[in-house]
């Protein structure tokens, strides 16, 4: 393998992954495995809970500045330890931005574009991100969006117009558009769509949210069409209940969205996506995928679902393209050895 021996990663890894940005590094590292010798990982979920990973993080870094290394955090997390990493005149460091704040902290001057310039790389989820980048004088830029393995395609069942089962999966936040959805689903019944829909939810509820959450869960077990299903694990069983749902509901106005995992994996089920009009959501769904509606604009949702209930949306044509789209996400294409020696980030051919 040349010189792709070693590749110390840092991130927000976890024991469980069950936020997008854990399981991304799940899958970053079960990939990076597959082509360098040795995979050292560093997990810096909650660092004062943890300082001990950071007393290591430190030690693995002296002793491995000339090693390839990896960041996938967030922006503030990652800015801290590329200060370290000058420090210990580390020589080979690639940073894959999670989220789409990392601009936002350059066009506030709160970053040092000049430290930033000493990267080998910086991978974003989007084309939009790179102009944007290099705007402020960043040429050490790539697009690579994200991606997931694809196990299988589950078949594409018949749609039972009869009764629309809207799904939405994503982390249990008013800012993606939980309340909003409600809301929407609530008075669709009082209009007389009544035996006509269910609206199930899955996802993570993080810590600061879990108050929230309490009293949101009071309405949905209120509802008569919304119910919380928990957590769905998006292993093989997890794609084929995936599929059994009709519309993806991703209303999100959520600071920090980026380019969800969970969009992947509907494409992958063949579930097409209603989207709100939020960072890079128009980039990866289309016409033939979903449909894109204002951002912060309940009166659309509520429009798009009723016309999804009376039968004016093509839901098996849609289903069929996503599942056509899913490929070009596929984790074994994205970061294939060419593809990762095209952005620079192998040395020279690997074998795997």
């Amino acid at each position: 393998m040349g010189s792709n021996k070693t590749l110390i990663f840092i991130g927000t890894i976890k024991k469980v992954a069950n936020c997008g940005e854990s399981m991304k590094n799940h899958l970053f590292i079960e990939r990076f495995r597959e082509v360098f010798d040795k995979v050292i990982t560093v997990d810096v979920y909650r660092p004062m809970k943890h300082p001990l990973n950071i007393v290591k993080s430190f030690f693995i870094l002296l002793f491995h500045r000339k090693d390839k290394i990896v960041l996938s955090v967030s922006p503030a997390t990652a800015n801290k330890f590329l200060k370290l990493m000058i420090m210990l005149k580390c020589e080979n460091v690639y940073y894959w931005a999670v989220g789409v704040s990392l601009v936002d902290y350059f066009k506030n001057e709160r970053f040092d574009a000049d430290l930033y310039k000493r990267l080998k790389a910086i991978y974003v989820q989007s084309p939009h991100m790179v102009e944007s980048l290099k705007a402020v004088g960043l040429t050490n830029v790539q697009f690579v969006p994200n991606s997931k393995p694809i196990p299988f395609f589950p078949e594409l069942k018949n749609k039972n117009n009869s009764l629309i089962r809207f799904v939405f999966i994503s982390r249990m936040d008013p800012a993606k558009g939980c309340e909003m959805i409600l809301r929407c689903a609530d008075r669709l019944y009082s209009e007389g769509y009544q035996g006509k829909f269910t609206v199930h939810f899955y996802g993570m509820i993080a810590d600061n949210k879990k108050q929230w959450f309490e009293l949101f869960s009071k309405q949905l077990e209120a509802s008569p069409v919304c119910s919380y299903n928990g957590f769905m694990t998006m292993n093989n069983e997890g794609y084929e209940t995936l599929s059994t749902y009709d519309v993806m509901l991703f209303p999100t106005f959520y600071d920090g969205e980026a380019f969800p995992g969970v969009l992947i994996d509907c494409f992958i089920a063949g579930v097409p996506i209603v989207a709100s009009d939020w960072h890079f959501n128009k980039d990866i769904i289309d016409e033939n995928t979903g449909i894109i509606i204002p951002a912060k604009n309940e009166d659309a949702l509520f429009r798009t679902m009723k016309d999804i209930l009376d039968g004016k949306v093509d839901l098996q044509a849609m289903a069929r393209c996503c599942q056509r789209e899913a490929k070009k996400y596929d984790n074994h294409e994205v970061l294939s050895v060419a593809n990762l020696e095209r952005i620079g980030f192998l040395d020279c051919k690997a074998q795997i």
